[in-house]
């Protein structure tokens, strides 16, 4: 009658097989670890900066744009009086 073994983990199944291995290739596969490892916070870090920076830049860029539209919404409305109450004619925009 055989027995079923239980499911290895994934970290005992690795130290299991390294047990056997030379000092070379546990070496290799420490240093390749350490690189995947660090490549990844790396980037995970990296995107966070990136993300916060493009939404800081685009906020600026929308309220700069809110100035000049409320500055120009002004004018219009400045411009509409003075024609409705008869004074000097709005300069005509060259567009």
């Amino acid at each position: 009658m055989t027995t079923a073994r239980a499911p290895r983990s994934t970290a005992g199944g690795l130290h299991a097989a390294m047990r056997g291995a030379s000092l070379r290739a546990r070496v290799l596969v420490a240093a390749t670890l350490l690189v995947a490892m660090t490549c990844l916070v790396t980037g995970v870090v990296g995107t966070a900066l990136l993300r916060g920076y493009l939404l800081g830049r685009s906020d600026a860029q929308l309220r700069d744009f809110a100035h000049i539209a409320a500055r120009i919404a002004r004018q219009a409305r400045a411009c509409r009086r003075r024609r409705l109450s008869g004074g000097r004619r709005c300069p005509r925009s060259s567009s």
